[in-house]
């Protein structure tokens, strides 16, 4: 009898192990004790894998150094304006427009790219959205000082995949774009637009970026973020030779929400390329000034 009892305090103790680790119940299986699972750690969820992201950001970045006697690295400075209007017109459906004006600093005022985008996002689920768009690009010359005042318009139809996810307090987002380049034609001399367009390359770019609030009202809303992000382009098609790694572009500043409606960004980005001889790079330091415009159309809809 002693041998069975021992038995059967041995087939409990097996059977609650086996059971759930995380739960212990006692010989007479009728008490049950939860055990906490350890949480996980914030720095493993949120910091390990923005470091491991932004680290990889620089060294992709600063790959082609490896060769610098051979290459030429060409360092210039440009101010950014860009205007982003959110048009939300119901849960499903919203409309991005941007418009930037990008400048050089030295010498002040040469212009560098005007453009125009907008791109109708479509709610997935589970945090997934998916855009479709088009961009309208005018190009002046990258080398500064030039002789040359041609501008090239591009159009430049876009895909978009976007991921916005919470891990505590910081908001995580993901991108994936696809882009098709068409170039205007140019003569052979290259002094004038010609007729028509071509077909330049196609480009995928990946975004990986984090927000966190720093301040926040009494309705406990963001009202001074901190945001950065990562995003490497890559080239392909018949016509990309030397350059199938585009360029690489770090980012961190501030966001100033004034309203539910208007946001103000403050930042600097530094954007690493290659240009398509494989023999030049441009590292550009760039002041990011933006304004963000959100209008929600499907509130004033239920509202009538």
């Amino acid at each position: 009898m002693k041998n069975r009892k021992k038995e059967k305090n041995n087939f409990f103790q097996i059977n609650s192990y086996k059971f759930d680790r995380n739960y212990i119940f006692d010989k007479n299986f009728t008490t049950m004790n939860f055990k906490h699972p350890k949480p996980t750690s914030l720095l493993k969820r949120i910091i390990q894998p923005t470091v491991l992201l932004f680290t990889s950001g620089i060294f992709i970045t600063m790959m082609p150094l490896k060769t610098q006697a051979q290459k030429q690295i060409v360092h210039q400075s440009q101010l950014w304006y860009a205007y982003f209007n959110n048009l939300k017109f119901s849960d499903k459906y919203r409309l991005l427009t941007d418009v930037q004006e990008r400048q050089f600093i030295e010498p002040v005022g040469a212009q560098g790219t005007f453009l125009f985008r907008s791109i109708l996002y479509r709610n997935l689920g589970n945090n997934w959205e998916a855009g479709i768009g088009l961009a309208r690009f005018y190009q002046s010359p990258t080398k500064i000082p030039s002789t040359s005042n041609l501008v090239i318009p591009e159009w430049r139809p876009t895909i978009d995949f976007v991921n916005k996810t919470k891990a505590g307090a910081v908001n995580l987002s993901s991108r994936v774009r696809f882009e098709a380049r068409y170039f205007h034609n140019v003569t052979q001399d290259k002094s004038a637009l010609g007729d028509g367009y071509q077909f330049g390359n196609f480009r995928v770019r990946y975004q990986f970026g984090a927000d966190y609030p720093i301040i926040k009202n009494s309705k406990k809303k963001p009202v001074l973020s901190i945001r950065a992000y990562d995003e490497v382009m890559v080239n392909f098609g018949s016509k990309v030779v030397a350059n199938t790694f585009d360029q690489n572009r770090i980012y961190g500043g501030f966001v100033f929400n004034a309203s539910k409606s208007f946001a103000f960004e403050l930042g600097y980005l530094n954007w690493f390329q290659e240009t398509t001889d494989g023999e030049t790079y441009y590292n550009r330091n760039i002041i990011r000034l933006g304004i963000n415009h959100t209008i929600n159309l499907s509130k004033s809809k239920s509202a009538k």
